[in-house]
């Protein structure tokens, strides 16, 4: 039992001096500027509301109500892409 404690002991020291070593982690990229073009701010704006305000359903899908993405999207667009 006592070697069985020892080994326990050895890999645990092992997996702790192997996590401090390991890199940070990487910083988010920064978002990149709204577009100019109205369509293209539209479409960026829809985006931008799907990723902070949606839910994922399950099967790989956004699911978002439609009535608070509208007016999500229009304030976004009516603010030049910031929310």
């Amino acid at each position: 039992m006592n070697i069985t404690h020892a080994a326990l002991a050895a890999v645990l020291v092992a997996c702790l001096a192997a996590g401090a070593d390991a890199a940070p982690a990487k910083k988010k990229a920064a978002v990149e500027a709204p577009p100019q073009s109205p369509e293209a701010l539209y479409q960026y704006c829809r985006m931008a509301v799907f990723r902070k305000m949606g839910w994922h359903t399950g099967d790989g899908r956004l699911a978002m109500y439609p009535n608070t993405l509208v007016q999500q999207t229009d304030y976004c667009v009516a603010n030049h892409g910031k929310m």
